[in-house]
């Protein structure tokens, strides 16, 4: 059961992460961004911390999950492989409803694919500990980054060009909002998760991944 004055706390900051892209309208995007480090950190907390488990390799599922929102933002109404191309973002335009589902759709898969390979990745490596660990993902991150630059149909090494805000939209404060306000429900939710799955394991599970990491 949370404390009234943790309650307060949280309703407050809450309060001023919704008005805070009216009351700092000129820094929006810097917003935006502490959000997401934010959300970053608390996940490292959970792993490196926690756990015990420190990884360099992030930025593999960080990049897929980037990769996939993006293909499949385009590819659900233009051909990805032509979008790709040089000059592609300008030939096909996505009108709003299409530039909101496809991005909904994308976010969607970009939650569930990576965490099935994390899966995957993790039934092969968890068994390493300290610094083997650590090496094994800053050389998945390394080798994930290079299969990416070879394929051709996300870019391969010019990379890939998201679809701009739709210009339907006239309001120009919209995409720095629409971005921020995605980002900080991302931080609530990744904070309610963090919160209560650290107050209901904090003297079971992660005390049996230290003993394990210590022998």
């Amino acid at each position: 059961m949370m404390k009234q004055k943790d309650l307060i706390l949280y309703s407050g900051l809450i309060i001023l992460g919704l008005a805070a892209p009216y009351l700092f309208s000129a820094f929006k995007v810097q917003l935006t961004y502490l959000c997401v480090l934010i959300v970053l950190a608390m996940t490292w907390n959970l792993q490196g911390g926690e756990m015990g488990y420190n990884t360099f390799g992030n930025i593999l599922f960080y990049g897929l999950g980037m990769y996939l929102t993006a293909s499949v933002q385009v590819g659900m109404f233009f051909p990805l492989a032509e979008w790709t191309e040089s000059g592609g973002e300008k030939t096909f335009v996505h009108t709003t409803a299409q530039y909101f589902q496809g991005i909904g759709v994308g976010l969607l898969v970009s939650a569930i694919i990576p965490a099935i390979i994390a899966g995957a990745i993790g039934y092969a490596i968890l068994g390493l500990r300290g610094h083997y660990f650590a090496i094994c993902t800053l050389g998945l991150g390394i080798a994930a980054g290079e299969i990416a630059g070879g394929i051709e149909i996300i870019g391969a090494g010019q990379g890939f060009t998201t679809p701009p805000f739709p210009a339907e939209i006239v309001d120009t404060e919209a995409r720095g909002k629409f971005f921020y306000f995605l980002s900080f429900a991302l931080l609530v939710g990744t904070f309610a998760v963090s919160y209560t799955h650290l107050r209901a394991h904090e003297t079971d599970s992660y005390l049996v991944c230290r003993l394990l990491l210590e022998k």
